[in-house]
């Protein structure tokens, strides 16, 4: 069983709300056509420095659906026991989820492997609270307050009972102020992005943000980087899609880079800094049809995974299943908490 670990929440949150953030771009409508990000992460992929090229799937849940294929297409994605189904389509906080793994790997052993995670869950509350400009604020802020201590009953798959796999945080774990930073994803300002020359796309048709952030990986690698993101949105969903981007290759302050920990600190010691590029997902948050207001969530995440990071093993991604158990069941909780404090109809 895996043991809970409460740094590799960031692992995942991050990625999410890195898009779920992007929200705040505005609230047009407009088609995920226009979205350039989304496009190349289903049809081009992210290129992996081992050669190949990783695509991301199109949406399993399509605009335009009746409620019964949209009930079909859960059924197809979600848990085979009807038990565990009439969970996942329920959508409480601590509901069930479901999250498939890939991997992509290279000719020779050392090469890097790429990963790819399709995650779904469904989620009690409208589609129009999650692309509002007050849920969007609240999570921001919450993000940078940081969790609360206590909130360890996150990451349960059912109501009402503890999650074998969860279990208190080890005492032994070094302490926070030894870690490396970890979890920090800022939006560029407008003199940042002057100074760089670059603008972002607002217009009626488009909503465009830049991002950069550094992230911890087990105490043995720092990634830092910088990513756009685009946000398309329909009456029915919307699409958030986020890479890393090329433009921020060499920059000055916020280099795509990868460092191996040598040690946590402090201070903190980095190895020689090398080339990371291999990032992109893609999130489409889609209203259920009929009576009950619910949305489907579905995240496709693409990274590429330095052979050095963690030796061609598993270490990584076989964690990651608890940090998105806590994830979906943090934003299903998120949504439901604003709408109690805010009945009215979100602006």
């Amino acid at each position: 069983m895996a043991r809970y670990n409460p740094a590799m929440k960031h692992i995942a949150t991050k990625s999410i709300y890195v898009m779920v953030l992007v929200s705040a771009l505005g609230r047009s409508l407009f088609a995920a056509e226009d979205n350039s990000i989304y496009n190349e992460l289903i049809n081009q992929g992210i290129p992996l420095a081992n050669g190949k090229t990783l695509t991301l799937p199109e949406p399993v849940m399509a605009d335009g659906l009746k409620s019964d294929a949209q009930q079909a297409v859960l059924k197809q994605v979600g848990p085979k026991i009807k038990e565990l189904m009439q969970q996942f389509q329920r959508g409480r906080p601590n509901d069930w989820y479901e999250d498939k793994q890939a991997s992509e790997k290279g000719a020779k052993p050392e090469d890097s492997i790429g990963r790819r995670i399709d995650l779904y869950f469904v989620a009690q509350g409208k589609l129009e609270t999650v692309a509002s400009e007050g849920f969007v604020k609240k999570q921001i802020k919450q993000e940078k307050e940081g969790d609360k201590a206590g909130e360890t009953d996150a990451g349960k798959k059912n109501d009402g009972a503890k999650d074998a796999n969860q279990e208190e945080p080890d005492a032994k774990q070094p302490d926070k102020k030894k870690q490396a930073e970890n979890g920090k994803v800022e939006f560029y300002t407008p003199a940042e992005l002057k100074t760089r020359k670059l603008a972002e796309k607002d217009t009626n048709n488009l909503k465009e943000r830049f991002a950069h952030g550094v992230l911890n990986l087990l105490d043995k690698v720092q990634v830092t980087g910088s990513g756009d993101a685009i946000e398309t949105r329909t009456p029915e969903s919307l699409i958030i899609a986020f890479k890393i981007d090329r433009r921020f290759d060499k920059d000055a302050k916020y280099p795509n880079q990868y460092q191996l920990i040598k040690a946590v600190g402090p201070p903190l010691a980095l190895g020689d800094a090398k080339l990371y590029t291999g990032f992109g997902a893609y999130a489409k948050i889609t209203k259920l049809q009929g009576s009950d207001n619910k949305i489907f969530v579905e995240y496709h995440l693409v990274y590429d995974e330095p052979y050095e990071w963690f030796k061609g093993t598993t270490e990584l991604i076989s964690k990651l299943d608890t940090s998105y158990k806590e994830n979906s069941s943090k934003f299903r909780r998120n949504i439901l908490d604003y709408e109690k404090a805010s009945p009215a109809n979100p602006k």
